[in-house]
């Protein structure tokens, strides 16, 4: 089967201001939902009488969802064209935020959460690649710094206005606010995607296999990670049995994902990009990082509810200093590292990320919101410094024809580090408060002011520990990268065929593809 373009259409008649308003509207709904989601769990986990260990699932089901597929959507653009999967990803991921907010169980709403996951996934793959298309390549970094900035947006609201909707509406209206942007999306993006390029047209090229290995490996990972937490915290807990056999189906599927990828005929990941020291490493900090942040984004809101009663609105106010600062900072932490380079920044980053780590592990029940807006600006600052830096850093390593493969796993190690920033804090916690007060549920013993020296007693553990964590991204950040500018890269990637240094591959980056924060 194959696909052809539209009679008199072809790729160059997509107007470069109309692709941009087409991906920037998709990418804001897609970062005003996850901006919305950091603030909503304690409130989830009370209208739904669920424990920590599964509300948590709200969060993650989306991003493995999402992390899972990224590559398998950006392949399965290149071959059909983007116009079909970015417009089913936006009717997709509006379907999902329906039927969210018609959910009754935590269950219902976690599979209808994964409903959005594959929508965002179709969006977030296709829409750089649409950009690409659309803008010539002395004006690509300013799209894609533009729809940063629509990134940013997107996060910026998300909390105050989720903490505001739950307080004066409810929770169901964070998902019916996505609807009407969605069917204006998908309406838009069907009509004026009309002209974008028609792809290969070769279904039996997309490499299914691992697809299905990459996307099962991550899931039973996550599964297997939550019932670990679930289990150390004596929360639904029965035999380790289901939690081994989970960890150890990811271990083999995981493993296998590289012998599968190398025989496939297009995969979806170059495994020649893990040739450079540079790409690996940059790799690996950004995984990192996003553990660190996310650590806090689901962690600290659970605290300041069920501990110092804040309410959702100025939790919501609070979250919003993160990507305040991340935005306001970004260009220039940018524009800075193609003159320096991009590893003292990503050092920094890494080091303020820890700083902030082991500042937070510190505090108390007697906390006022403060100290939690100037770690939540603090987290902002790295993230500033380090992305940019980061990101460059990876892509510049990337010769031309591979460099939509490489910005998937980019969006990819981001989706993994989030849902592992969720997973891990919340099975490390559970292990320490169960050892604390064996066979009491933390977050009931919290929200009743029951165990509140062990309750924090827990809290500090898992904080340093995800301190421990950051600190190994301050490694990864000062052995990798660049001590100068991208044009001065000297490093050379063999991807399939020809080879060439990182300077040039760089050249035509000017930003990355929009996603989720």
């Amino acid at each position: 089967m194959t696909f052809e373009p539209e009679a008199g259409t072809s790729p160059a008649e997509l107007p470069k201001w109309t692709a941009l308003r087409t991906v920037g509207l998709g990418t804001f709904m897609g970062s005003l939902d996850t901006g919305i989601m950091h603030v909503v769990n304690p409130t989830l986990q009370q209208a739904l009488d669920r424990p920590l260990g599964t509300i948590q699932w709200v969060s993650t089901a989306y991003l493995v969802a999402l992390g899972g597929l990224l590559l398998a959507g950006g392949s399965l653009a290149d071959l059909v064209g983007r116009r079909l999967p970015y417009t089913l990803g936006f009717a997709i991921f509006t379907v999902g935020s329906a039927l969210c907010g018609l959910a009754v169980t935590a269950e219902q709403l976690i599979a209808f959460r994964v409903v959005q996951g594959i929508g965002a996934a179709l969006l977030f793959s296709s829409g750089p690649a649409i950009l690409t298309q659309a803008f010539p390549a002395t004006e690509r970094g300013k799209a894609l710094g533009l729809v940063g900035s629509v990134v940013g947006l997107g996060v910026l609201l998300g909390p105050p206005l989720g903490g505001f909707l739950c307080d004066r509406v409810g929770w169901r209206s964070i998902f019916y606010l996505n609807v009407p942007i969605g069917i204006v999306g998908s309406i838009h993006a069907w009509r004026v995607l009309r002209a974008s390029a028609p792809g290969t047209g070769r279904w039996r090229d997309f490499d299914l296999s691992g697809a299905l290995c990459l996307g099962a490996g991550l899931v039973l990972l996550l599964l297997g990670l939550d019932a670990a937490g679930s289990r150390l915290a004596a929360v639904h807990a029965t035999s380790s049995g289901p939690m081994s056999a989970a960890l150890a189906a990811s271990a083999l599927l995981l493993a296998a994902f590289p012998f599968v990828e190398a025989r496939a005929r297009t995969p979806l990941l170059r495994l020649g990009l893990f040739r450079s020291r540079a790409f690996t490493l940059a790799a690996a900090s950004t995984l990192l990082a996003y553990v660190a942040v996310f650590a806090v984004l689901f962690l600290v809101p659970n605290f300041l509810r069920t501990l110092l009663r804040a309410t959702d609105a100025r939790i919501g106010l609070l979250l919003a200093l993160l990507p305040l600062a991340m935005g306001g900072l970004t260009p220039v932490a940018g524009a800075l590292s193609d003159r320096i380079g991009s590893r003292l920044l990503s050092s920094l980053g890494m080091a303020l990320a820890t700083c902030t780590l082991l500042f937070l592990a510190g505090l108390g029940t007697g906390t006022g919101s403060a100290p939690f807006g100037a770690a939540f600006t603090a987290l902002g600052v790295a993230m500033a410094l380090f992305q940019p830096a980061t990101s460059s850093a990876l892509l510049g390593t990337v010769p031309r024809e591979h460099l939509g493969v490489a910005a998937g796993t980019l969006a990819t190690l981001r989706s993994l580090g989030m849902a592992l920033g969720i997973a891990l804090p919340v099975a490390i916690f559970g292990a320490s408060f169960a050892r604390l007060c064996p066979g009491v549920n933390p977050t009931e013993a919290a929200g009743g002011g029951a165990h509140p020296i062990e309750f924090l007693a827990a809290w500090r553990t898992t904080f340093l520990a995800i301190a421990a964590v950051s600190a190994v991204g301050i490694a990864t950040s000062a052995c990798g990268g660049a001590r100068t500018g991208p044009s001065k890269v000297g490093s050379a990637v063999e991807v399939g065929a020809g080879t060439r240094t990182g300077g040039e591959a760089g050249a035509d980056v000017g930003g990355e593809p929009g996603g989720a924060t």
